[in-house]
């Protein structure tokens, strides 16, 4: 009894190391992990920590075990389907033990990933270690991928470097190779780096130029097709309500569903540094990036003499939450050909106001984005974009009264006390002519010529509906339908430009450059131009087969302007995401 009345405190303080060690991982997990999907769910359910919201992602590691552990407090408000799925993501974060497998073992609490482990459900890792100091994890990831695509094939075809060996081609093959590094070091600085690289099998078909994924890999888009990569990485510190990050992240931003009207997943991984301070309920953040500018005259250059324009971006969000939701305010500018400007890169100001006292170069938005929640399993996401606006042609179709919005609404069955692993989504966005555009080409609101402020471009609109099945993987099943209009601006065989229609984020209203008369007409007509409308119906589903094994399957329906383009997808995953 003596003996282990001695070995409480120290029981006690090993509990107290494990939970230390658990809470303060602040390195962040990547937007393409399949947790993101689930919060959003539960979210809408009402049931996730008042102070986190998915309007800006991703997330600290110690931010979603909050989560996790937040979901299982309501775990009766689940369905058992659900259940298996809360407990499959508990178990990749630690907060329910399971087995590791390591490549080289260093102690008795790990065991040999080959072979006996590499197809269990055991965490596998190239290299893992946990102290009171330090946490770090080394993981690679393989994806092989199959893609078949039938009906006439259109898309944007880079005119430089090597081209296709075969355009007609209906089935691409692609595989890839890559690794991520993370972990916390004394429970304040976090860290992440991962990589990838890959190649398609054979040719390059006509229609991978439309994936807006590989799009965004300049070596696929601009240079040799065949191959494709990628890289993010960065670096957060925190201490109590501060924090700071560095380096380069794909992100979230912006209120909604389909649609984020501040930064899509299309967008490209922007470098940026930001700093932030969170109470209970606020949150402040001020972030500078850095931005590729167009190289000119010829947009598709590249080399050392390629001759780009400095390009940055600042942005500042308030945000304000509580149990019903959250209401933040976005102010943004783009400022090109110069240097970093100290007034911007300056953590605490307005905006707006430093643009004028900077005698209005540069390309400044606002925007207010919302979540509330009416009732538990009932929730409304938007976000309302200002691009530019004359208060004195306010209520007429004027070309600089420009902004985009979308408002959406997830509905869940536990909303009317049905326990069903099912949730409803529906949602309209619209995007103004002209907006993203600037009467400098090189404050659009593109980086490199990727437009990444929301997926849909100038002079478009866009209803989507969606229905999710959580069976009990991590990964639903999902039928997303989408109607897209969007009117083009009119041009001619060569690409010239016959009429403009504000349709285009690089090209804004032409004047005569003497008289600085407008070229093109100074009112709009929203879907004015050439149609270019698409019908999209998506089915998505996966499968892990093991822990880090899984497949995916994507099929869709498109329907381009009147032309079928049905397609799928089938790819085999070795990846912890």
């Amino acid at each position: 009894m003596r003996n282990f009345s001695r070995l409480i405190p120290q029981l006690f303080a090993a509990f107290l190391l494990v939970c230390q060690t658990l809470y303060a991982q602040v390195e962040h997990i990547p937007i393409a992990h399949p947790i993101y999907t689930g919060l959003m769910r539960w979210e809408a359910q009402g049931i996730l920590p008042a102070d986190i919201s998915t309007s800006v992602l991703p997330f600290q590691r110690k931010e979603i075990i909050a989560a996790l552990k937040s979901v299982r407090r309501h775990d009766s408000l689940l369905s058992d389907a659900e259940k298996s799925v809360l407990v499959r993501f508990e178990r990749e974060f630690d907060i329910v033990q399971t087995g590791r497998s390591l490549l080289f073992p260093k102690d008795s609490t790990s065991r040999t990933l080959l072979f006996e482990h590499l197809f269990d459900d055991e965490e596998k890792f190239f290299y893992f270690v946990q102290d009171s100091v330090l946490t770090l994890r080394l993981v690679p990831f393989i994806r092989a991928e199959a893609r078949w695509q039938t009906g006439a094939q259109t898309a944007s075809i880079p005119t430089t470097g090597s081209p296709p060996v075969e355009r007609d081609q209906t089935t691409a093959i692609l595989a890839a190779l890559g690794g991520r590094i993370s972990g916390t070091v004394s429970g304040m600085l976090g860290f992440m780096l991962q990589a990838q690289t890959g190649r398609t099998l054979g040719g390059t078909p006509l229609f991978l130029y439309d994936d807006p994924q590989l799009n965004q890999s300049f070596q696929f888009r601009v240079g040799d097709h065949r191959f494709f990569e990628s890289t993010e990485s960065h670096v957060r510190f925190e201490k109590d309500w501060f924090y700071a990050i560095g380096g380069r992240e794909a992100r979230l931003m912006g209120a909604g569903y389909g649609m984020r009207s501040l930064m899509s997943s299309q967008a490209l991984p922007i470098d940026a540094v930001t700093l932030g301070a969170r109470f209970h309920g606020f949150e402040y953040r001020a972030t500078h990036f850095t931005l590729l500018g167009q190289p000119e005259p010829n947009p598709l250059s590249h080399g050392s003499q390629t001759p780009i324009a400095d390009k940055y971006m600042a942005h500042h969000r308030f945000a304000f939450r509580e149990a019903w939701g959250e209401i933040g305010f976005n102010e943004l500018v783009i400022y090109s050909r110069r240097n970093i400007d100290l007034a911007y890169a300056l953590p605490v100001s307005f905006i707006r106001n430093l643009t004028n006292d900077l005698r209005d170069r540069d390309n400044f938005q606002i925007a207010l984005d919302a979540t509330v929640r009416p009732l538990a399993g009932v929730q409304v996401k938007s976000t309302f974009l200002l691009d530019d606006l004359s208060m004195s042609k306010v209520g007429r179709a004027w070309w600089a009264n420009k902004w985009a919005w979308n408002v959406g609404i997830m509905a869940l069955p536990s909303a009317f006390g049905w326990k069903a692993p099912l949730d409803a989504t529906l949602e309209y966005s619209r995007v103004e002519p002209y907006t993203y555009t600037h009467f400098d080409r090189q404050n659009a609101v593109v980086n490199d010529g990727i437009l990444f402020a929301g997926h849909l471009r100038p002079n478009s609109d866009e209803l989507m509906a969606q229905i999710r099945y959580w069976y009990g993987s991590r990964y639903p099943i999902t039928l997303r339908v989408a109607w897209q209009r969007h009117g083009k601006n009119v041009t001619d065989a060569n690409g010239a430009l016959i009429r403009n229609v504000g349709g285009d984020p690089l090209q804004t209203l032409r004047r005569d450059t003497l008289t600085l008369a407008p070229i093109d007409s100074e009112s709009t007509t929203f879907l004015d131009g050439a149609p270019d409308n698409r019908f999209l119906l998506t089915f998505t589903a996966g499968l892990e087969l093991a822990r880090q094994w899984n497949i995916q399957f994507r099929a869709q329906y498109a329907l381009i302007n009147g032309v079928a383009q049905p397609a799928v997808s089938f790819s085999l995953r070795f990846d912890d995401f």
